[in-house]
């Protein structure tokens, strides 16, 4: 999908009401990934809620996208930092429970 579609959205709607939905949506998927834990069918209003935020980030990331991509690179290092320090059987563990 064109990057052209959230550059209108944000015309549209403007980046406030934008920022809006971002908290809106984050809500609504915290909201289906615990449905899921709790052992609710919610597989369909998990994946709808997913790609409603994605759509709604994609926005965000052309009002703010250079400082993302800094807080998502300092992020991913830290992951990499806490996976380096965890013991092979606890990842493996964590791997086999998931399943």
């Amino acid at each position: 999908m064109s990057e052209n579609i959230y550059q209108e959205a944000l015309e549209a709607f403007g980046a406030q009401h934008q920022l809006m939905k971002v908290a809106e949506e984050a809500s609504e998927l915290a909201t289906a990934a615990l449905h899921m834990l709790d052992g609710r069918d919610a597989m369909a209003e998990l994946a709808e809620e997913a790609a409603d935020m994605e759509i709604i980030l994609a926005q965000l990331r052309l009002l703010i996208g250079d400082e993302i991509d800094k807080q998502k690179t300092r992020k991913l290092k830290r992951l990499r930092a806490t996976l380096n320090g965890m013991p092979i059987i606890n990842r493996l563990k964590d791997r086999l429970a998931a399943v």
